[in-house]
């Protein structure tokens, strides 16, 4: 029960502090996007990867890969030629499959990464990105195969509907025609809540206790997407 509760506020202490960091990102950024308008980008992204759960912080991965999307909006606004703070706001599939079982969980967060993202190279087509996420649990969905089909049940509530964690990404993005732009990148989602609800047992001296498994998610994806560039040149 003392590391269900320590583990709950160090997400939560995680989650307050990266807020307040964006906050004065996002501050520091407005002033430099109106500065350096020709800079600012808005586009839309999407892609697909992988995801996992974790029973632990740092710890080995619970059960089996599962096949995700990731889709949504994000914008690019600079603080100077180099940096940039990109925020997103996507709907991401996270999920895993059971051990030695036919059992899937598809879970859907509405999903708000704020980056900070450092150009590099000649043209600074290239870049890195990390930064806090958040994210909230819109559907989870349990579904069973059998040799007569599929079930599927409605798993909303054995889930905590909130979720964040570190985000780092790899990419370039690139002029296709005039203002418009391409970029692909990898990222990963690496999260630092428990999302599994917690369920407590007692034991024959009346003494409660956590009979559920901590599970922390992980999804690694690869986007594709097209910016339009505001301002000229």
């Amino acid at each position: 029960m003392d590391n269900f509760r320590r583990s709950h506020r160090f997400c939560m202490n995680a989650i307050l502090k990266s807020f307040l960091l964006v906050n004065f990102l996002l501050i520091v950024s407005s002033a430099g996007a109106f500065c350096q308008s020709k800079e600012t980008f808005l586009g839309i992204e999407g892609g697909g990867g992988v995801s996992f759960v974790r029973n632990y912080f740092f710890s080995s991965v619970s059960g089996n890969l599962s096949m995700n999307y990731n889709v949504g909006i994000f914008g690019q606004f600079p603080l100077n030629k180099t940096l940039a703070i990109k925020p997103v706001v996507a709907i991401h599939e996270k999920g895993y499959a059971e051990e030695n079982s036919s059992n899937t969980k598809n879970l859907l967060f509405l999903d708000i990464p704020v980056l900070l993202k450092i150009s590099f190279g000649p043209k600074k087509y290239f870049y890195f990105e990390t930064g806090p996420y958040f994210a909230y649990l819109i559907r989870a969905e349990s579904k069973n195969s059998f040799a007569s089909g599929e079930e599927t049940s409605n798993s909303y509530n054995n889930y905590r509907h909130f979720d964040g964690g570190l985000a780092l990404g790899f990419g370039a993005m690139f002029p296709v025609y005039k203002n418009l732009n391409l970029s692909v990148d990898i990222r990963d989602e690496y999260g630092f809540c428990d999302i599994q609800e917690k369920y407590l047992q007692y034991d024959l001296h009346g003494n409660s206790y956590n009979a559920t498994t901590p599970y922390y998610t992980n999804s690694t994806f690869l986007n594709i997407g097209i910016a339009y560039r505001f301002g000229s040149d």
